[in-house]
């Protein structure tokens, strides 16, 4: 019911107008001077204010000036009521302190209901507006955040390919400042062969609307250097579904390729005593083979080789291939590929042949030399992953079905029992969503007074994120036996095991380690972070930090390193860890708990109870902001209290 705040010298016109806007459905509060209105606007904080012009001490229009000197009341309506016909200079003014609408007595009473609902109408449209613009830039900056802390490069482009949004690792990435870098085309900081590759991914993208990945792209940076980037590109959509542009994520992988090279240049070197190697003539009549050339064609000495050509010992299917082999090695003098070979007793294998033109001083081929290395197991090995990756397909389709049973199941993985530890009281809450969830959390007990604690988040909800987060408990279960006592070996470790392997899916997570300190009596709880939101201490006297910083997504990339960092816990400090679940807590009107000082509130008087009794009243804290919105996360936190 909404609150109308009427004020008039009156008590005639007081009673009239209270007794109208009552039986119209309104909540009524009257004030019979200035002064009184006043404190009524104050206190009561009224949804429209209904104010006579002609008052005596302060007349309406300076307590209307008075009211609107609190910013917070700019949007609460004010409609003037005069009985004064000719009083222009009382409208303009009224009307320059924001009223909605100036009425003259006589007042109609069906004209006034309209006149306050039409107001009313505005102010609801007003907060409204504001409520979602609030959201959206919560909403904005929390991937903003996200976008900046990750250390890959991030950027999106319109379908012309110009450049119109990206994270600081991409200005570092790519070398140009961020001024420059903006609306930049593709091919002014790529090679003209990565120009023309990135052209006909982004066609395919747009086609197909599926995700591609870009590799060994060659990139110009500001300072001219050449740079070897991975990327990872998908389209970009409008609120109508229609393709907008593209977005990606880079790797500068311009190091790892660079080693790759030098290692491959030394075991060429060394691998020619050791792999199948074989010199022809111009004809590719064999001249010399290698011991391990003749064993690996099923050969008792190398006089049965010589003289044959390659021709003789290549499949027939291959003897085009072969030819057009020894046409591109007269062109550009070397080739590498696949081919198939028999050998003596007639069994076919598979090889992986590196040939390359041997020339004299004069410059004149003279013959070839050729690198064979057995590669058969590894084609049966394919062939079979690949009859074994259609059984599976097929029996997904029925094992999607069997899960939904699974879900009690699932919860039980969740539910963790927590660990005696002499010097610490653990303590948990969790509260799922009624859908299969993401979140996940165990404990490791390795000595007495030393335990591990990992706490994740898969994306996503539902029967495949559920599905991850059975992989994700085996996964974890069996790191921890090795790496349990080192945070970042342990997540390292992890990302190494899901990275391609999680589709679109990717985790955020907190393994941390606590151990006791005896020299300083201190117990010191040292974590790496996944991209997971950060711990909060609360010291013992009441003092609250949020430990937040820059980390990476857990299973989107290989080769990715983890930071670890140390916090140190006195007698009766307290730490929790949880999941995206509380921060994204959203209200009836759209408001965000988010990740900053609403987040720490939560867990204002932590200090002041023991640690059940503390998550008891951040669970209750949740809910009364959520103010019976519903759950869209799973709730999880965990408590951790130094004793």
């Amino acid at each position: 019911m909404e609150t109308i705040l009427i004020i008039d010298d009156e008590v005639i016109n007081l009673d009239f107008f209270q007794s109208c806007l009552s039986s119209a459905g309104y909540n009524v509060i009257t004030g019979n001077s200035g002064k009184k209105g006043i404190e009524l606007f104050n206190r009561e904080r009224p949804d429209l204010v209904l104010l006579d012009v002609m008052m005596p001490v302060m007349d309406g229009i300076e307590t209307a000036r008075v009211i609107r000197q609190d910013v917070t009341s700019l949007h609460v309506p004010i409609i003037f009521i005069s009985a004064v016909v000719t009083d222009t200079l009382s409208k303009v003014k009224a009307m320059d302190l924001g009223a909605s609408d100036y009425i003259i007595k006589p007042v109609d009473d069906d004209e006034l209901c309209s006149k306050i609902r039409a107001s009313l109408r505005t102010k609801n449209l007003y907060e409204e507006l504001l409520a979602t613009q609030n959201l959206l830039q919560t909403s904005k900056n929390k991937y903003k955040n996200i976008l900046e802390s990750i250390q890959e490069g991030y950027c999106e482009v319109d379908l012309k390919g110009n450049m119109t949004f990206f994270n600081d690792s991409a200005c570092r990435m790519f070398g140009y400042p961020r001024k420059k870098f903006m609306g930049m085309n593709y091919r002014e900081y790529t090679t003209i062969k990565t120009a023309e590759k990135m052209y006909e991914k982004f066609n395919a993208i747009f086609r197909t609307g599926k995700q591609s990945d870009l590799i060994d792209c060659e990139i110009i940076r500001g300072d001219g250097s050449i740079g070897i980037l991975e990327l990872t590109a998908d389209l970009m959509l409008d609120g109508d579904s229609r393709p907008v542009g593209f977005y990606g994520i880079a790797r500068d992988v311009t190091e790892k390729k660079r080693a790759e090279k030098e290692l491959w240049i030394r075991s060429l070197a060394v691998e020619k005593s050791i792999n199948a190697i074989a010199i022809t003539d111009t004809a590719g009549g064999f001249t010399f083979v290698n011991n391990s050339f003749i064993r690996l064609m099923g050969y008792d000495d190398r006089t049965e080789l010589i003289g044959k050509t390659i021709l003789q010992c290549c499949h027939p299917d291959d003897h085009e291939a072969i030819i057009g082999v020894m046409e591109v090695l007269q062109e550009i003098g070397i080739w590498v590929g696949e081919l198939s070979i028999k050998k003596k007793d007639g069994a076919l294998i598979y090889i992986m042949l590196s040939a390359s033109i041997i020339k004299n001083n004069k410059d004149e081929n003279i013959g070839m030399i050729l690198s064979f290395v057995d590669i058969t197991l590894r084609k049966k090995i394919d062939y079979a992953l690949k009859e074994s990756q259609q059984v599976i397909t097929r029996r997904n389709k029925n094992i999607e079905r069997d899960l939904k049973l699974a879900q009690v199941t699932l919860k039980n993985i969740v539910k963790q029992e927590v660990p005696r530890i002499d010097s610490i009281n653990i303590d948990y809450r969790y509260y799922p969503m009624e859908k299969l969830g993401g979140d996940f959390f165990c404990f490791y007990k390795y000595q007495k007074e030393s335990c591990g604690v990992f706490i994740c988040d898969i994306s996503g909800h539902g029967v495949a994120s559920s599905l991850y987060l059975s992989l994700l408990k085996s996964l974890v279960d069996k790191i921890s036996v090795k790496y349990g006592q080192s945070p970042t070996k342990f997540l390292a470790q992890l990302n190494e095991e899901l990275a391609g392997k999680m589709s679109t899916y990717f985790i955020t997570g907190i393994y941390g380690l606590f151990t006791h300190n005896k020299r300083s009596n201190e117990i010191v709880f040292s974590y790496s972070n996944g991209g997971h939101p950060g711990p909060i201490v609360v010291k013992k006297n009441g003092e609250m930090k949020l430990h937040s910083g820059r980390s990476t997504l857990i299973g989107i990339s290989h080769d990715i390193t983890f930071d670890s960092t140390t916090i140190r816990l006195q007698k009766g400090d307290k730490l929790f860890l949880y999941t995206d679940g509380i921060p994204e807590t959203t209200n009836r009107g759209k408001d965000m708990i988010g990740y900053d000082d609403k987040l720490l509130e939560l867990f204002e008087k932590s200090h002041q109870v023991p640690l059940g009794e503390s998550l008891d009243a951040i669970t209750r804290n949740i809910s009364r902001f959520r103010d019976g919105a519903d759950i869209t996360d799973d709730v999880l936190t965990i408590g951790f209290e130094i004793v």
